[in-house]
């Protein structure tokens, strides 16, 4: 085997400057430095493992701190440089360099890259087994039809993330709401009741969805979306497919979009169902269907005693979040209950002297987390209380914003104070705490959530901050050179 040059942008014959990768010597290839100051760096391997007639990939790694080769995926040979890489006149030269003799490559080349990323050996090893065998690197399934005629492509916005989110959140449920032109291109490519509607990640795994509304009256798709992972720190891609007339039936399945941790959803557009597995529909009595802030929600007049009754205390929780949007109008005497757990756990608007609060039974009595706070006549809001028994820790949030907080150490008790959930009414039943105003997307979560997936629900879900993106590029640093080849003959 001649020591050939496979990629090379250097002046050998001038002086040490640029880069060589090689193959031959006896069967051995290297990766060649120059400084400037006339002295190569050149790790090269020893074993003679290269033969003619067979196909080899090699790769020249320089990360700022050693210079190192690799065969087939494998390192063998490595030098400590730490200083720049002199730069070289020359052009860049596949199969041979500015030697006077040119020390030209005898065989076939394929696949040259040059990178400004230093690869990792896992990147390299993987490199290697994926172009060696490609066969061996994947499995392809069967043949599947999607047979959509249209897709929408959806950027979920980072800058619309929380504050608060140090990670990426786990099966997050997106809102995702089209009207005017987006609607309309939908509308007059899919079968009258939308079922033709699919979602799909950037690597065309198909997403659990549900729709709340689908309304070609007033040009309006609202849906959920549930992302396996929700980025904290760069844009999420999904996609929207449709137009597909094999569809006859619905696509969503929404029991996928709410987690394990949802006990209960209730969207309350105009119907009284949990989205979630658990089926803790609700029973309805006296409320109206109104405008909400999303799509729809219910009116509860408090003279008029509207309520919403769900069987049971959705498992008991003592890790708990019970959250929901709220136009309230005006407080009984002793305020207006959103949700509340027989009387065990509860969120209440504006009681006189305490304003919006959450509060829970314990064994000998109440602790409660007060706001100050009066939110009737101000419109929509996003409420939330939390019970974090674990960490001793409860907390008020609204739009977003933590706005009240305690440590209590003891743990919700629902022993003997009733045994039903009701949204809008006090768990007993008392007269002078019913609510008055409208309440959409009602939610109780056995969990505790945090400030950034909190912060998050509700920059997704406000009217005036719906997630929207542009794409972003990333960029890459420092050297790398890489190769796949065959000698073909012995040259002297």
């Amino acid at each position: 085997l001649y020591l050939g040059s496979v990629v090379a942008r250097d002046d050998w014959g001038g002086g040490s400057h640029g880069y060589v990768l090689r193959a031959g010597d006896s069967g051995n290839a290297s990766f060649n430095l120059g400084d400037g100051s006339g002295t190569w760096y050149e790790p090269a391997s020893t074993d003679n493992s290269m033969s003619t007639g067979t196909w080899y990939y090699i790769v020249g790694r320089y990360d700022g701190s050693n210079v190192e080769v690799f065969i087939n995926g494998v390192s063998k040979d490595t030098q400590p440089f730490t200083g720049n890489i002199a730069s070289s006149s020359e052009h860049l030269n596949l199969a041979r360099n500015a030697y006077s003799s040119g020390r030209f490559f005898n065989g076939d080349i394929d696949e040259v890259r040059i990178s400004d990323s230093v690869r990792d050996d896992c990147w390299i090893e993987t490199g290697y087994n994926n172009q060696n065998a490609p066969e061996s690197a994947y499995s392809v399934g069967s043949e599947e039809s999607l047979n959509y005629s249209y897709f929408k492509k959806i950027f979920i916005d980072q800058n619309q993330i929380g504050a608060d989110c140090g990670a990426d959140l786990t099966d997050f449920p997106v809102l995702i709401t089209l009207t005017g032109a987006d609607f309309q291109e939908i509308e007059d490519n899919v079968d009258a009741d939308g079922y033709d509607i699919i979602f799909v990640d950037s690597l065309g795994h198909q997403l659990d969805h549900e729709i709340e509304t689908y309304d070609t009256t007033n040009k309006i798709l609202v849906a959920w979306v549930r992302i396996p992972t929700l980025a904290h720190d760069e844009d999420t891609t999904i996609y929207l497919y449709y137009g597909n007339s094999a569809v006859t039936s619905a696509t969503e399945n929404p029991a996928g979009v709410w987690d394990s941790n949802f006990k209960g959803v209730w969207h309350l557009h105009d119907d009284f169902l949990d989205s979630t597995s658990n089926t803790n529909n609700s029973t309805n009595i006296g409320t109206n269907n109104a405008t909400g802030e999303i799509a729809d929600g219910q009116n509860f007049v408090a003279s008029e005693r509207d309520y919403l009754q769900v069987s049971g205390l959705m498992g008991q929780p003592a890790n708990i979040t019970l959250s929901a949007w709220i136009d309230f109008d005006a407080a009984e005497s002793g305020g207006g209950d959103i949700i509340s757990l027989g009387d065990a756990v509860a969120l209440r608007a504006d009681q006189p002297g305490t304003g919006l609060k959450g509060f829970f039974h314990h064994s000998t009595g109440w602790r409660t987390t007060d706001t100050g706070n009066y939110y009737a006549g101000t419109g929509w809001h996003h409420v939330l209380y939390f019970v974090n028994d674990t960490a001793n820790s409860q907390k008020i949030y609204v739009d977003g914003q933590e706005i009240a907080s305690n440590m209590y150490t003891e743990s919700i008790s629902y022993s003997g104070l009733g045994a039903n959930t009701f949204i809008g009414r006090h768990g007993n039943g008392d007269a002078d705490k019913d609510y008055d105003g409208i309440i959409d997307e009602v939610r109780v979560s056995a969990t505790a959530r945090d400030a950034c997936w909190i912060e998050t629900e509700y920059s997704n879900q406000n009217v005036l901050s719906r997630f929207s993106a542009w794409p972003r590029r990333l960029i890459w640093l420092v050297l790398l050179l890489s190769a796949r080849l065959r000698p073909s003959r012995s040259a002297g």
